[in-house]
């Protein structure tokens, strides 16, 4: 359900037929919201799972939402999904997984700091934090 709707894409039919395209507005902003927010309460740590297209799927599609709890949304399960990946960062990753992050994270600072208001550059701080933890 939650790829179905951040993904915009529909369960195929059992028919073999296609799925009809999505339209613009086929979900609406309560309901990525909530798939945002249920996405990034899941615990992936240890899972040895490669989240990084997803991550950013999340940051193309969301951080430049022109609905400002998207965006909120899509910066705290952005940097939510990313702290796994931080954790192990130097050890192992690949030239194309450090451009993937390096993409990610700019379009995270990016919204922080033209985002109107200051909850989103607060979140972002926060979050930088908290995955300097790990």
């Amino acid at each position: 359900m939650l790829s179905q709707i951040l993904m915009q894409r529909t369960v195929p039919s059992r028919s073999g037929a296609p799925p009809p395209p999505p339209s613009p507005d086929h979900h609406d902003t309560a309901s990525i919201v909530l798939a945002l927010r249920t996405l990034g309460s899941f615990d992936f740590e240890g899972t040895g799972q490669s989240l990084m297209q997803f991550v950013r799927h999340v940051a193309d599609h969301y951080l430049t939402s022109e609905h400002k709890e998207v965006r909120l949304e899509g910066v705290r399960t952005c940097c939510h999904l990313l702290r796994p990946t931080f954790a192990t960062l130097g050890r192992r990753a690949s030239q194309s997984q450090k451009h993937t992050i390096f993409n990610i994270v700019s379009k995270i600072l990016w919204v922080s700091v033209t985002d109107m208001g200051e909850s989103i550059a607060v979140l972002v701080i926060y979050a930088g934090f908290r995955m300097d933890k790990v």
